[in-house]
């Protein structure tokens, strides 16, 4: 059982067990964190290179590693364990909510481009420039 842990169960990009796996559209698994960081570079399947078009969260997957992890020792528990909170922890940062000052600024920003939208002809190129500033 340790060897499909280890040999199936595992992610192709960090090199543990899977957390949090996600299934994409090519059938490949990676952890959740690991595949969002790649795609941030590319947009294709570390293995296969396919276009990557969906992503699944695998709770199957989920649920059978967790019960597999139970039987490891103490260390590779932790190390799991470890791995789950650091990666929590970035996830965390990163949609960290605004304070209070930011919102008023953020808030500013975007009744500036709205207003400033009333005040332009309503050409399709005014409008494209506008939504994407109001994204930001």
């Amino acid at each position: 059982m340790n060897d499909v842990l280890e040999n199936e169960l595992q992610c192709t990009i960090c090199s543990e067990h899977l957390i949090e796996a996600v299934t994409l559209n090519c059938a490949h698994s990676f952890c959740s964190y690991c595949i969002n960081e790649w795609m941030k570079r590319k947009v294709e399947c570390p293995i296969c290179r396919q276009e990557i078009q969906s992503k699944t969260r695998s709770l199957v997957l989920d649920n059978c590693i967790d019960r597999m992890v139970e039987k490891l020792n103490v260390e590779m528990k932790e190390h799991r364990l470890t791995l789950i909170r650091q990666r929590t922890e970035k996830r965390n940062m990163l949609v960290k909510p605004a304070t209070d000052n930011e919102r008023r600024i953020i808030s500013s920003i975007c009744s500036i481009l709205v207003m400033s939208g009333f005040d332009s002809e309503d050409s399709e190129e005014n409008s494209y420039y506008n939504e994407s500033y109001c994204i930001i």
